[in-house]
């Protein structure tokens, strides 16, 4: 059992997606399972001091460090931020793919913690040909320590990624991140994400997104994915474009979903990310509302 810090399950996922090309999504919805395991806490950070690495623990990992795949220079204080919201937890998880079928005991991948600033992350993942993963988060927290100290704390600081986390069969990236997300309006609910953020689609296949009466249109836009509870707080994505069709990936939009969460709606405000696609025509909005969503010429974060 997870100690009282640690999370409920979560409530049930339900996926939206309009039928039409209209910009204000139909409530057509797809109930899934709930989440079999407690989501770690994206919200708040955690406030346990931690001890620090010793050495024997960073020769743990095999550590390399790689500004051309993970990015250079990436922000130090936004990575320490990044890596508070890993909880400290020693109790081993089983880590998988989302919507693999495996079973529902295993925990949804992918998973990313990213800082307040969203310009740094820490991402877990299966690595090699394994189906799956054993890990507690306080050996990803480890590993996240140690490429702090092995990639960061030198004069050519980059991002990196740890092998051998775990029962060897996972790692775990730092990676940085250049986006540009505006702010505006409230958020008061920001757990009403959650499920979203563990169970949306997150497939890394490219397709095309775009308007019914495309006919080269593999996934009609606008769509819209619903978590949360009327009673409670509710949070809808919608995934829209500025007119024109796009190719993209799940995969894509769920990161750009990262980045609105962490700089806009974990600090309860609602939030946009325009110019996705490869041609920039796609864009996204969280709100805790169904209603008109934020205007995609917004272009700046709104101080107030």
């Amino acid at each position: 059992m997870f100690l009282p810090n640690r999370l409920p399950l979560i409530p049930y996922l339900i996926l939206a997606v309009s039928a039409k090309p209209l910009q204000d999504p139909t409530d057509q919805f797809i109930s899934f399972l709930s989440l079999p395991a407690s989501y770690p806490d994206l919200i708040f950070p955690s406030n346990e001091t931690i001890s620090p690495l010793n050495v024997s623990t960073q020769n743990a990992f095999d550590i390399e460090c790689d500004g051309e795949k993970y990015g250079f220079n990436p922000n130090l204080l936004d990575c320490e931020s990044a890596k508070e919201y890993i909880i400290p937890d020693d109790q081993q998880i089983s880590f998988g793919e989302r919507h693999t079928g495996l079973p529902l005991t295993t925990f949804p991948l992918p998973l990313r913690f990213v800082g307040d600033r969203g310009l740094c992350y820490f991402q877990p993942m299966i690595y090699g040909d394994h189906p799956t993963g054993r890990s507690s988060l306080g050996q990803i927290r480890s590993a996240a320590t140690a490429i702090i100290t092995r990639c960061l704390l030198t004069p050519d600081p980059s991002g990196g990624i740890a092998k051998g986390v775990g029962d060897g069969t996972l790692a775990v990236v730092l990676g940085s991140a250049q986006v540009i997300v505006a702010c505006k309006g409230t958020f008061p609910k920001p757990r009403s994400c959650r499920d979203i953020l563990g169970d949306m689609e997150a497939t890394t296949q490219r397709k095309v997104f775009g308007l019914a009466e495309d006919p080269d249109t593999q996934v009609v836009l606008p769509a819209q994915v619903k978590s949360g509870d009327p009673q409670v707080g509710e949070c809808f994505l919608k995934v829209l474009t500025i007119g024109n069709s796009d190719t993209t990936s799940w995969y894509e939009i769920w990161e750009a979903v990262m980045e609105v969460y962490a700089i806009c709606v974990r600090p309860r405000r609602g939030g946009i990310i325009r110019g996705l696609g490869d041609h920039g025509n796609i864009f996204i909005t969280m709100t805790d509302k169904p209603g008109p969503v934020l205007s995609a010429n917004t272009s700046s974060i709104d101080a107030a």
